[in-house]
This record gives C-alpha cells, structure tokens and sequence, in this order.
C-alpha cells in the first residue's frame, strides 16, 4: 500500500494493481508514484476506487488525458475482452448499470460494443503540476491467474519529451 504522506519524483514507475471481476475494476493497491498521478485514489471511497467508474465519472482522471474520449473507449473494449465467454452479461452487473444510470460517455461507448485486448502502449498525461507525461503503459499478471494483475506505468524517456525532472 502506498504512504501517503510520500510525493515520489516524477521519474520513478507508478504501479497500482487493478483485479477485474465482472463489471468492476478495483483499484486494490497503489504506491507513491500512482499518488502521485492520481492523488485521490487514497480518499475516493473503496465503493467506488473502481477504475471503470473514475474514467467515466471522476473529472480529475479525465482531466489530465489530452486523449480522454479515445483512452475512456478502448479502457470499456479492453473490459469487454477481460470478461471473455461472460461479456453478455455485463450489461446486469451493478457497476455497468450504475454507470448507464451516470455517465452519458459511458453509455454512448456502450453502444459501439468494441472488444480490444489489452496491449502494451505509450500513455500521455497532462499532469497540473508537471505539465505532459509520459509513461509505457504494462500490465503484469501471474500465469496461473490471469484475472489478476499489476498495471505499471514507467517512465518513457524520448517519447518527445526530455527525462522528468524531479520534483521539488
């Protein structure tokens, strides 16, 4: 678990661990660097440190990608695919119904029923303080349990832009 109390440099990996289960994506860990993306993960309620919930309702995590409507997409196609043989039963979980009942983003997304797996990628964030960042976007799972897993974000140095200075 992160310390909140810590502000990590902005050239140091941010790691959160992300475990789907049907219709959810739990925000179930974070360290320093992760607060340091997104300082309300530790003070969001654990209901809703949900990531397919923040994308489409919390503006501090739309706000700081240049890319949102694009991001926010492929994020329901990449929770599509995860639910594999299961995907038409998302529309009756709680957390998809709660989110047609919220967002009008979400529910025009959801009517494009685009499934993508997830893939490894360069990830912009324009962060309020540091201005753009930029990270390669990794998901680590165990093979013997591939519905759990660690989302990094590491540093991408030469993605047009100069190495992250560090915070002062």
């Amino acid at each position: 678990m992160a310390d909140r109390e810590t502000r990590t440099p902005a050239g140091e990996t941010a790691v959160g661990d992300h475990r789907h289960r049907l219709g959810q994506a739990p925000i179930t860990g974070w360290n320093a660097a992760y607060l340091d993306l997104y300082p309300n993960v530790a003070t969001v309620d654990a209901a809703e440190r949900n990531l397919l919930w923040l994308v489409f309702t919390d503006p501090y995590v739309r706000s700081p990608l240049p890319d949102w409507e694009v991001t926010s997409r492929r994020f329901l196609a990449e929770f599509r695919a995860e639910a594999g043989p299961r995907v038409g039963d998302l529309a009756q979980s709680p957390a998809v119904q709660r989110l047609l009942e919220t967002s009008p983003e979400f529910r025009a997304a959801w009517q494009d029923h685009h499934i993508e797996g997830f893939t490894s990628r360069l990830r912009a964030f324009d962060h309020p303080t540091s201005g753009p960042r930029y990270f390669e976007h990794h998901r680590l799972a165990p093979a013997d349990h591939p519905d759990l897993y660690v989302v990094v974000y590491t540093p991408a140095h030469g993605a047009g832009q100069e190495r992250p200075s560090r915070r002062r």
